[in-house]
């Protein structure tokens, strides 16, 4: 009976108690703490998009570039194999396969910017 008597001995009576009234306490989200949590979460969501929807940002700033550099190099593309038809075709046909590797990126380019305003006016929104 030593070995029993050892183990009780080592437990202390006041840690258990308060590891399982914190337990309990976590189990039990009152009203007090849900709008404390939804204030705190509400700040968080606009310190976001104070953060991301400043247009001056690195971030936007790049995003536009990209998105001209790559509708610039799908127009320019495209404009070359139009013209280049009458004079070579088959320079104009491979000037459109190269064009057709590029659709997926223009259309999500193009999607991505154009997108959510389209969407709005297909709904019957704003426009």
């Amino acid at each position: 009976m030593g070995w029993l008597s050892n183990i009780f001995t080592r437990i202390n009576p006041q840690k258990v108690f308060d590891t399982v009234a914190s337990g309990a306490d976590k189990l039990i989200f009152t009203k007090e703490e849900k709008a404390e949590l939804n204030k705190e979460m509400i700040q968080a969501q606009a310190e976001f998009v104070k953060n991301t929807l400043n247009e001056s940002s690195i971030r936007s700033y790049t995003r536009r570039v990209i998105a001209v550099s790559i509708v610039s190099v799908y127009l320019f593309l495209v404009l070359l194999g139009v013209g280049f038809y009458p004079f070579i075709p088959a320079y104009s046909a491979f000037i459109f396969s190269v064009v057709s590797e590029l659709n997926i990126a223009f259309v999500a380019t193009v999607g991505f910017y154009f997108g959510t305003a389209m969407l709005n006016i297909h709904k019957g929104g704003k426009k």
